[in-house]
């Protein structure tokens, strides 16, 4: 069972998003929390796995709430939902490690795929937020200068392999299978690769691969999530 946290001020949307949440039976919501800080006094005595949180919350906001939860709960993973749309804060919380987001206006289905992905594969980037990185990729090249990194510099050939694999969203035991390994090699490799971004988790891999432009994202893989952005 995955215990889920559920942060969301509005009584009527925090149920609603209770209901559906629950309505696949690997998941049961723990703790519901109207702000930042009601959450924290809930996470004294309550453990959870994944925390859905709005970012606009009274008291203490969504920014700050992410960043308190990173630094003391680094094991918690943490969904966006929120119909807010500020790149800067966007920017911000997806650098400093979130798993994902959904925007306000997805409907029943597509959140319940966002759930089950962020489990199954760790991190969540679905067509919704292809539009977003783009923009927010954007913002980080016009503020800073970005060398040129060949991906064969820093990278190995089978640690390029398993971000192609990450990139079709395939979880550690579809690409174990494709690429004839273990799932514990699979892991390792996923680890170093992280470590050589000087990322939190994958959603930082993708923001460092395409902001380097490391991959021709036009010859990239048909089926890959991030077509939108081409």
């Amino acid at each position: 069972m995955i215990r889920v946290a559920v942060v969301e001020n509005q009584v009527f949307v925090r149920e609603c998003l209770v209901y559906f949440i629950e309505k696949n039976e690997i998941f049961e919501v723990v703790l519901q929390a109207e702000s930042g800080e009601d959450l924290f006094i809930g996470l004294k005595k309550i453990e959870v796995d994944l925390v859905l949180l709005d970012m606009v919350l009274p008291k203490m906001d969504g920014d700050e709430t992410c960043q308190r939860l990173i630094n003391h709960f680094p094991n918690v993973k943490i969904m966006i939902y929120s119909s807010f749309h500020n790149l800067e804060k966007l920017s911000r919380v997806m650098g400093l490690g979130v798993h994902g987001y959904l925007p306000g206006k997805t409907n029943a289905f597509q959140f319940n795929q966002a759930i089950v992905n962020l489990h199954n594969h760790g991190y969540y980037y679905g067509d919704e937020l292809s539009g977003f990185i783009k923009q927010v990729i954007q913002i980080n090249k016009d503020q800073e200068s970005i060398e040129d990194i060949s991906p064969y510099e820093l990278f190995s050939e089978r640690e390029i392999e398993i971000i192609k694999c990450v990139f079709l969203q395939l979880n550690t035991q579809e690409i174990a299978k494709r690429l004839h390994i273990s799932k514990t090699t699979v892991e390792t490799h996923r680890a170093r690769i992280i470590k050589k971004t000087n990322s939190r988790n994958f959603i930082g891999v993708l923001l460092y691969v395409i902001k380097h432009d490391l991959f021709p994202l036009n010859k990239l893989w048909i089926n890959l999530c991030l077509i939108g952005m081409l």
